[in-house]
């Protein structure tokens, strides 16, 4: 009850600060203002996710995905393009919470085809991070669902999940190769779980966000 409680006062609070940063966004225009109400959405998401109110989670997120689609067509920075895959990731999340799991990887994909070109241009540490992030989740999701979109506990697709976490080892490796950094590579091979010679796949017990 109290937690139920924490998230009705924080809802409150944030649909508060939404109403501020539409004004402000309405007069200015600017990216500054934009971005502001953006995030005003996302934190919005956020509070309905928690509440399990998928439906309200989803239409913040795609308020917001459109604010930073517009940002993104306008600036076309590594910045404003990192910000697009990270609203298609926090919409996925929500529709998968919601079970629409076709819906969820469609923006896992447009996420992931984001972060794959910025990690291709720029090839930084930081582009490539992001883009095991998403390989991460788009190997979860196939992990945890059949074709169908039954929840299999673990039993979902594996072929395609272990593509997805093969492309995220693989990312590691040259990551780490190139840091010299053969404790981490070694400490997340093991947390990535590829098992044994049947090609099985062991998933996290949780996942980085």
């Amino acid at each position: 009850y109290i937690r139920d409680r924490e998230l009705v006062l924080l809802k409150d609070s944030y649909l508060l600060g939404l109403e501020i940063n539409k004004r402000l966004y309405e007069e200015s225009g600017d990216t500054e203002a934009r971005m502001g109400l953006a995030d005003s959405y996302d934190r919005l998401g956020s509070v309905c996710q928690k509440q399990k109110d998928f439906d309200e989670a989803e239409a913040c997120y795609r308020q917001s995905l459109r604010l930073s689609e517009q940002w993104g067509e306008e600036a076309g920075s590594e910045d404003a393009r990192q910000r697009l895959a990270a609203s298609h990731t926090r919409l996925g999340d929500a529709l998968q919470a919601g079970g629409k799991l076709a819906e969820s990887k469609e923006q896992y994909l447009r996420g992931w085809e984001i972060r794959k070109q910025l990690c291709e241009e720029a090839g930084t540490y930081q582009a490539q991070q992001y883009l095991r992030l998403a390989l991460d989740r788009l190997g979860v999701l196939a992990h945890r669902y059949d074709g169908r979109g039954k929840k299999c506990e673990n039993e979902g697709d594996l072929a395609q999940a272990e593509q997805f976490y093969l492309q995220n080892m693989e990312l590691n490796r040259l990551v780490n190769r190139e840091l010299w950094c053969e404790e981490n590579w070694q400490d997340s091979a093991a947390e990535q779980g590829l098992l044994h010679d049947r090609g099985f796949i062991r998933m996290r017990s949780e996942v980085s966000h």
